[in-house]
């Protein structure tokens, strides 16, 4: 009996240990010959794009074959895609070319850079490109590949380029350390910040608001400027490269990795790191979610960490099937997509999905009433992740009846009613309903008084062939001025 004992409690303590240890599982991962170089998900989560070798492909959410694919030059060495996941616009370095693709097909491609085409960036609506060569800034827009103005750097190599959220702002960075920022009305820079000692800028990226730029730096220098007048907000020192950046949505929170598998979150108003997270290898990618709620980072030694923003609060931190390459987040980050050296992986997290409102009827007053009676209905919604857009009462006899959390009505249609209440939240989720029951019109509540014979109603033994005597009473529940006349008994067997 002992021994029994024993071996129920060893499979318990490993059954607990193994489930608390367990690694987050893609929902579909796909396979490529070459690894992954970029990658990029819809707000949505809809649509996703990723390059690979010479292949860009497209894919939906729900499936990991890709729909569309097509196969470029000598190579492709960056990619971006529109939030609403509309247009894709590829760089080739070798092939000094830039594409950009509307819903899979080819809208332009422009061949004539100086050298290489060295990064891209597109606007959140796909309206504005910027664009880097050797030695030249490109601003393009969406409908030519004629450029709208270039701005050309005898002495400078360019290294990285953002342009901000709503076209206003572009931003490069060189070899040298410095960094250039127009207004995009003009080819002419707005402000310009020289680094002597801080090495090449590595990465750049503008808040999602478009008030700040965030610059990461070989020598570990990470900058934050007000992107209208280059006004220093931030710096911030330590002693590893900088290999990615990322600016949020929260325009105090931002991000950034090292080669020495540090990744970071800098809070602007406390001027200071808020938390770091060491997950190993090399940063390749960081990314908050649309939100600015959540981060996830990759690393070469495939650890993906996911995390909240606030508090570093790990959600999980996994292990991807190769070195992770790129990364890339929904708007509200349930969907986290990962490049690796392997392929590509999707990942789903529930706890960031849209969660549905919460839905209580607080009262309805009366339950029971007569026609032309004033009802009053209360009901209230909770949304834990959002706000209440829309309420929705219904009664099954008379359709939809309010779009309040409390009203009243005086002309439900004589009958029983089944009264349901929903409530919508900012991203269209409905809360499942809730009900109650009305009855308008005059219903009797009648009562059993007694049976002769019988003490007990819901357990009478009578001998067969007594006489039995039913004596019974019945109110209106709607009206003491109203007279039952008449009733009915039934017996079943």
């Amino acid at each position: 009996m002992k021994k029994l004992t024993l071996v129920i409690l060893l499979v318990a303590i490993l059954f607990s240990f193994s489930s608390a240890n367990a690694e987050k599982e893609p929902t579909w991962t796909y396979v490529s010959t070459d690894g992954i170089t970029d990658v990029s998900i819809s707000e949505d989560s809809g649509n996703i794009s990723a390059t690979y070798g010479k292949t860009v492909s497209l894919w939906l959410n729900h499936t990991s074959t890709p729909y569309n694919s097509k196969t470029l030059g000598q190579g492709i060495t960056s990619m971006d895609m529109s939030s609403n996941g509309k247009y894709v616009v590829i760089a080739e370095e070798s092939d000094a070319t830039l594409t950009l693709y509307e819903q899979g097909t080819k809208e332009w491609d422009k061949s004539d850079f100086f050298l290489s085409v060295n990064g891209v960036d597109i606007t959140s609506d796909g309206s504005h490109i910027a664009v880097i060569d050797y030695r030249n800034v490109y601003y393009f827009g969406k409908s030519s590949n004629e450029e709208i103005w270039s701005a050309n750097f005898v002495d400078d190599v360019m290294s990285s380029v953002a342009i901000s959220s709503n076209s206003q702002y572009l931003a490069a960075g060189t070899e040298d350390g410095n960094v250039y920022v127009y207004d995009t009305s003009s080819s002419d820079y707005v402000w310009y910040h020289s680094g002597t000692l801080d090495g090449q800028i590595i990465d750049l990226d503008f808040s999602e608001d478009s008030n700040h730029l965030i610059v990461g730096t070989e020598n570990g220098k990470v900058y934050i400027f007000a992107s209208l007048d280059g006004v220093i907000e931030m710096e911030y020192a330590q002693p590893d490269e900088v290999t990615c950046v990322s600016g949020s949505l929260n325009s105090n929170y931002y991000a950034f990795g090292t080669d020495q598998g540090l990744v970071s979150v800098l809070d602007l108003s406390l001027d200071f790191t808020i938390w770091e997270k060491d997950i190993g290898g090399e940063i390749t990618e960081v990314d908050f979610n649309g939100k600015g709620s959540y981060l996830v980072a990759g690393s070469t030694n495939k650890k993906l960490l996911l995390a909240n923003i606030t508090n570093g609060d790990e959600i999980w931190r996994t292990t991807a099937s190769g070195g992770i390459t790129s990364v890339s987040m929904s708007y509200r980050g349930e969907n986290i997509l990962v490049g690796t050296s392997e392929g590509l992986e999707l990942y789903y997290e529930q706890q960031l999905d849209n969660q549905a409102p919460i839905t209580v009827i607080e009262s309805i007053n009366p339950t029971t009433a007569l026609p032309g009676t004033l009802i009053a209905m209360n009901g209230s919604a909770f949304d834990s992740d959002g706000f209440i857009v829309d309420y929705l009462w219904n009664s099954n006899i008379d359709g939809n009846l309010s779009n309040l959390s409390n009203f009243t009505i005086s002309n439900l249609t004589t009958g029983y009613h089944i009264i349901t209440f929903k409530a919508e939240d900012n991203e269209g989720r409905w809360s499942r309903p809730v009900t109650a029951n009305v009855g308008v019109g005059d219903f009797p509540e009648a009562t059993i008084d007694s049976i002769s014979g019988c003490t007990d109603f819901s357990n009478c033994i009578i001998s067969e062939d007594i006489s039995i005597d039913f004596t019974g009473s019945a109110v209106s529940e709607a009206s003491n001025d109203t007279e039952v006349v008449g009733y009915q008994c039934r017996l079943s067997p």
